[in-house]
């Protein structure tokens, strides 16, 4: 019903606009054809109308025309803008046409035997691109004198964003954010855990397939279907070729998959990206349409976004393994440290990205929710072809839909000015936004479903499970053996002798919020 109604409302945005200005009738003008500049004279004034401030006043925009071809009588000029999202246009003058003015066939005119004004006011109504074409309307002996369109002038427009303190702040807190991120993940991250799930790679294999094939390609698709171009194309691309978010290793507890396979897939698609964002980028990026903006991430930007992403994660494995009174150290400041960050990001970011909400129609709706909802679907689809536990499956949905944003943000805060900046960041929030919805409803219920399934196993007496010996294997550092003890200490005290004829369901409870190896 909501994919409906949102193709529905879409349509309706489809529907014709009129965005010409004109007082005459133009029902029986015939052509409209490109001028090639012989017998006009035009000019206007101002001679660009690029980088026009978003929420500022109109632009006054004067169009002089002083000489036309010997076989024209003009009649008046027409302007048009094609996207009138971006910028509306009106007339100054209530009358377009010429009035008395009949200019003979048999002579060309110097400029004080024609000087006419038009004047028009152009308002920005939203960051974008757009083009303005002015027209004039004229009868010429060379079609019978019958009336037709002539486009004289096409004028780019854009509509930018001044760029405030806080826009920095909150760009700088990105960066910062994803380096203490990938550094904490290589602080944090059991290699032996990561080697234990490699020793069976048929779910990493599908998940890591699943994340850098399917997704690319998916992002790409919906892209092109939705006549993305230039910045905004490459923007949402590139956030289908980003590697897996932290929140999945989250939402696989919540959604009772695998949180050592989880964390496993989160750690080797940050180490593949490395190869493989560049990879599609250079090769599918490379196809989409240029339109009027910037159409390119440099090269450089990629080779900062790479190493944001491995230096960090290279330091904190060396810390952890290194340097563990470091590492220990480390652990409480970064987390205090993240707060802070989390904090700054929060508020900066609302005041910040405020005017996406302003872009935000029916198709950007649908487009960010397309890319992560198809993630959930393709990546579980294929792990149940493969015939995966059913822990596994979720665990594969979860991870191949749920991407890292903080890698498209970085580069597209880098490589773009206004307003492709704001053109390439509006699909990735929308997906950002779109992303939690299913997995935070779908965490709900299952809370609420195992709850129920714990209150009927006490009440009928079923065996409670004894402490499973995988949480304090070898694999596990010393460190989490004791975290994982201290958690079952105070239940396990609350259980008589015989575990075996009760059943407690905070045990329960316990056991399954254990990391596992």
């Amino acid at each position: 019903m909501f994919l409906v109604l949102t193709l529905t409302s879409y349509l309706l945005t489809l529907l014709p606009v009129k965005a010409s200005t004109s007082t005459y009738n133009t029902s029986n003008i015939i052509s409209t054809v490109e001028t090639n500049n012989t017998g006009w004279a035009v000019t206007n004034h101002p001679t660009s109308l690029i980088n026009l401030k978003w929420k500022s006043e109109a632009t006054r925009l004067s169009i002089t025309i002083t000489r036309v071809p010997s076989d024209v009588i003009l009649l008046g000029i027409e302007a048009k803008i094609d996207d009138v999202g971006v910028a509306k246009i009106q007339a100054v003058d209530t009358a377009y046409r010429l009035g008395d003015i009949t200019l003979p066939r048999e002579s060309n005119f110097s400029q004080k035997d024609l000087n006419h004004t038009f004047l028009f006011t152009v308002q920005p109504t939203m960051l974008g691109r757009a083009k303005l074409t002015i027209l004039a309307v004229h009868q010429s002996a060379s079609l019978n004198n019958q009336t037709s369109r002539e486009v004289l002038k096409r004028l780019e427009i854009s509509v930018v964003r001044v760029e405030r303190i806080v826009d920095k702040v909150f760009q700088y807190s990105v960066y910062l954010l994803l380096v203490i991120v990938t550094f904490s993940m290589g602080a944090e991250i059991n290699l032996q855990t990561v080697k234990k799930s490699l020793r069976v790679p048929k779910a990493p294999a599908i998940a890591l397939s699943c994340q850098f094939v399917i997704m690319p390609l998916l992002a790409y698709g919906i892209a092109r279907l939705a006549g993305y171009e230039g910045g905004t194309a490459l923007g949402f691309f590139s956030m289908g070729c980003a590697p897996g978010g932290g929140p999945s290793n989250m939402y696989s507890h919540l959604l009772g998959g695998d949180l050592s396979v989880s964390v496993t897939l989160t750690f080797l698609s940050t180490v593949l990206s490395i190869g493989m964002l560049p990879l599609w980028l250079f090769t599918l990026g490379r196809t989409f349409p240029q339109g009027a903006g910037q159409a390119k991430i440099p090269f450089v930007i990629i080779l900062q976004t790479i190493a944001v992403l491995t230096v960090p994660l290279a330091i904190g494995i060396l810390i952890q393994y290194k340097l563990p009174k470091v590492r220990d150290v480390l652990r409480k400041s970064l987390k205090v440290l993240m707060i802070a960050i989390v904090t700054l990001l929060f508020t900066s970011g609302i005041i910040t990205n405020l005017y996406i909400f302003e872009m935000f129609d029916p198709l950007l709706i649908l487009v960010g929710a397309s890319l992560p909802y198809g993630g959930f679907i393709l990546g579980g689809c294929i792990a149940l072809i493969f015939k995966m536990e059913w822990k596994l499956i979720k665990t594969i949905a979860i991870e191949t839909g749920l991407q890292n944003a903080g890698v498209p943000f970085f580069m597209i805060q880098r490589a773009f000015v206004s307003p492709d900046l704001e053109l390439a960041t509006a699909p990735v929030v929308s997906a950002i936004i779109m992303t939690p919805v299913p997995l935070l409803i779908a965490s709900f219920i299952y809370t609420v479903y195992i709850r129920c399934q714990d209150k009927s196993s006490e009440e009928q007496g079923v065996p409670c499970p004894s402490l499973d010996v995988t949480y304090l294997e070898d694999s596990i550092s010393e460190d989490q053996k004791k975290t994982n003890l201290e958690l079952l200490a105070p239940v396990r005290d609350e259980l008589p002798a015989n575990k075996d004829s009760i059943s407690h369901s905070s045990y329960n409870e316990k056991l399954r919020m254990l990391p596992a190896a």
